[in-house]
C-alpha cells in the first residue's frame, strides 16, 4: 500500500460541498502529471467522485468505500486514505482500476446523482406556491410530518385564483410574489415536476416566518423546512393525494436544469 500524493491546491475549490470521506479521497489523489504518465489504455473507470459539473456525488462516496476496502484497494491509516497501486484517482474525482477483470462496477446513480434505493417521495403544491419553492419558501401545512429525507415538487393541475392568494397572503405578500415570479418560466406549468429538495426539519409557524412562507401567520399551522432545493427539467407527473412515492422509473427522469 502507498500514500497517495497531497494536491489540495488543486482541490481547494471543490473541498466546501464534500463529505469527509470524498475530501479524505480528493486530497490523497495523485496529481494530474503523475496520473496523465502512468495511466494505460486498459485502465478501467469504475466510479466518479464529482459529477461531470464538479459536484460531489449525492450519498454515494460510502457506497464505494466499501467496495474498495471490501476488494482490499483501500484503507484507512491515521486519518489517512491509503490505496494500492492498482487504484488511481484523477484531480477531477475519477476512481480508475488498474485491472478490468477485477474491476467494481459502478452503482447504477440516476442523472440527478441519487443513487440506487434512495426513497424518493412526491408532494403536489398548487401554484403560485410551487413555483416559489424554487426560491427558498418555507411550506405550510396545518399538521406536522415526521417524513424526512428527498421529496419532489410538483405543481398540481388546479391552481390557487387570485382571490385565493389574497386570502392566503394578504395583499403585501401577494405583490411580492407577483413580483417574485415576474420572470420565472416554471410559473405557467400545471401538472409538472419542478424541483428536488430534501425535507430536513418540521416546526410550528411563527409571525417572523409570513415572509419566507408568503402566506399570513396563523397559529396551529406548522413549517415544513426543505434544504438543498434542485431545480430539475420539468417534466409530467400524475398527482395523487398527500404524499407519493415514485417508482424508479420516474427516478430516472429527473435531471438537474442547468
Amino acid at each position: 500500500m502507498v500514500n497517495l500524493h497531497e494536491n489540495s491546491s488543486i482541490m481547494e475549490k471543490k473541498q466546501q460541498r464534500l463529505s469527509k470521506q470524498q475530501r479524505h479521497l480528493l486530497l490523497n489523489a495523485r496529481d494530474g502529471a503523475f496520473f496523465r504518465k502512468h495511466r494505460r489504455p486498459d485502465d478501467v473507470e469504475c466510479y466518479r467522485l464529482l459529477t461531470a459539473d464538479m459536484r460531489p456525488v449525492l450519498n454515494t462516496t460510502a457506497i464505494m468505500i466499501k467496495r474498495l476496502q471490501d476488494r482490499g484497494y483501500l484503507q484507512y491509516a491515521d486519518g489517512k486514505v491509503q490505496l494500492s497501486d492498482s487504484v488511481f484517482i484523477s484531480p477531477a474525482g475519477r476512481i480508475f482500476l488498474r485491472n478490468k477483470e477485477k474491476a467494481i462496477p459502478e452503482p447504477p446513480i440516476t442523472a440527478i446523482g441519487l443513487p440506487p434505493g434512495t426513497v424518493v417521495r412526491s408532494l403536489g403544491l398548487h401554484q403560485p406556491f410551487a413555483s416559489l419553492m424554487l426560491h427558498g419558501k418555507i411550506e405550510t401545512r396545518p399538521r406536522e410530518t415526521k417524513v424526512r429525507g428527498w421529496v419532489l415538487i410538483y405543481s398540481t393541475k388546479t391552481e390557487c385564483t387570485p382571490d385565493q392568494v389574497l386570502a392566503l397572503s394578504g395583499p403585501h405578500i401577494q405583490y411580492a410574489i407577483a413580483r417574485k415570479l415576474d420572470k420565472e418560466h416554471t410559473a405557467d406549468i400545471r401538472g409538472g415536476a419542478l424541483c428536488l429538495a430534501k425535507l430536513v426539519d418540521c416546526r410550528p409557524m411563527t409571525p417572523n416566518d409570513e415572509v419566507p412562507c408568503y402566506v399570513q401567520y396563523h397559529p396551529g399551522k406548522w413549517c415544513w423546512i426543505f434544504d438543498e432545493v434542485i431545480r430539475i427539467k420539468p417534466f409530467p407527473i400524475k398527482g395523487k393525494q398527500g404524499w407519493g412515492i415514485l417508482d424508479q422509473e420516474t427516478i430516472n427522469k429527473i435531471e438537474r436544469e442547468l
